[in-house]
């Protein structure tokens, strides 16, 4: 199997989802690159806007066209290209699928548009703050070959480089070139050039994470015992992120997402709704996560950790979002 690019710049991409056409000069370059090329019979995979502006465009040397669902059942015999019209975000899935199941194919794997470098990334951790962060970093990288990057000033940017954009400070994996990103709602990288970037949002349950969110504003050392109060100053810090938190809840509801507490609860099945999403990657070294059972979700226990105001803005702050998240904590969401 042969894989050839045509290099179409990606914002091009943009422009066929905000007008379902290509531009006279791109659609021109398609048409010579298919002529050029001798592609006579083309297996077109794909069922978008990308495939129909295609189809414009190549007409009659279409002879098959093909999606996700009826992919299994691909015969490669008698092909001269298979044209992948898909997003560029799903190229390196599409690819390897097409590897497993035609490897054998005497063409050529197209792909219409460029793959971006975006500074080495290969993908964005965006979480809520205390929900795993640190744990999901350190088992995808082991997993995924690949170096730290953070859009936060850490306390280790000594020993860390700033990207080209001065996005984020980055350490470099063993590969050199590779990273993932760490954000949090209120520092997210959503830029245009990592639109393509894949991005797993992560969250967990809102009383256990603002309370660890709080203990780590709070003075230090952190008392035992310690009890988030509503006339404290790390609660009149957290206040200011509410509303925003909330809208990013909204808004992550039809992206990848990973509640962290189903690491304890269906391990295998989260690991592989991530590897699913992500595709290759050494699975089997990530690993499963230490029970906490002093966390809010398991206990029901609210009232030791926050005082009654603290608790009540929560809840009336985050309500729809436990009930769409988290549904089997809404009949025990009570202070006392």
């Amino acid at each position: 199997m042969i894989h050839r690019s045509l290099d179409i710049p990606v914002p091009e991409y943009t422009y066929l989802q905000n007008f379902g056409r290509f531009r006279a000069q791109v659609a021109h370059e398609i048409a010579t690159a298919a002529a050029e090329h001798c592609w006579e019979r083309i297996c077109l995979f794909g069922a978008a806007n990308t495939s129909k502006a295609l189809s414009q465009i190549l007409g009659d040397r279409i002879c098959q066209r093909i999606t996700s669902e009826n992919l299994n059942s691909l015969d490669v015999e008698g092909w001269d290209a298979i044209v992948i019209a898909t997003a560029p975000l799903h190229y390196p899935l599409i690819l390897k699928r097409l590897g497993e199941i035609a490897g054998s194919f005497a063409g050529e794997v197209v792909t219409v548009f460029e793959t971006t470098d975006a500074n080495g990334v290969r993908l964005i951790l965006e979480t809520q703050p205390r929900s795993g962060t640190g744990y999901t970093i350190r088992n995808l990288q082991a997993c995924l070959d690949l170096g730290y990057a953070s859009v936060f000033d850490e306390r280790s940017t000594d020993r860390m480089k700033r990207s080209a954009d001065g996005r984020f400070r980055f350490r470099p994996s063993r590969n050199g070139s590779k990273y993932m990103v760490k954000s949090h709602f209120m520092q997210p990288l959503h830029y245009p050039e990592y639109r393509y970037v894949k991005t797993m949002f992560q969250i967990s349950f809102l009383f256990d994470s603002y309370y660890s969110w709080a203990k780590i504003l709070s003075p230090s050392p952190v008392p035992d015992g310690y009890r988030l109060e509503h006339t404290s100053r790390e609660w009149n810090i957290l206040c200011s992120y509410l509303p925003l938190n909330a809208k990013w809840l909204e808004y992550i509801r039809d992206k990848f997402q990973v509640r962290y507490e189903d690491y304890y609860f269906c391990f295998d099945k989260t690991i592989r709704r991530i590897s699913d999403f992500l595709g290759s990657g050494e699975w089997n070294s990530f690993e499963k996560p230490q029970p906490n059972p002093s966390r809010m979700y398991w206990t029901d226990t609210y009232h030791p950790f926050f005082d009654e105001e603290v608790f009540n803005t929560l809840k009336q702050a985050f309500l729809p979002c436990i009930r769409c998240y988290w549904p089997e904590k809404i009949c025990s969401l009570k202070y006392r």
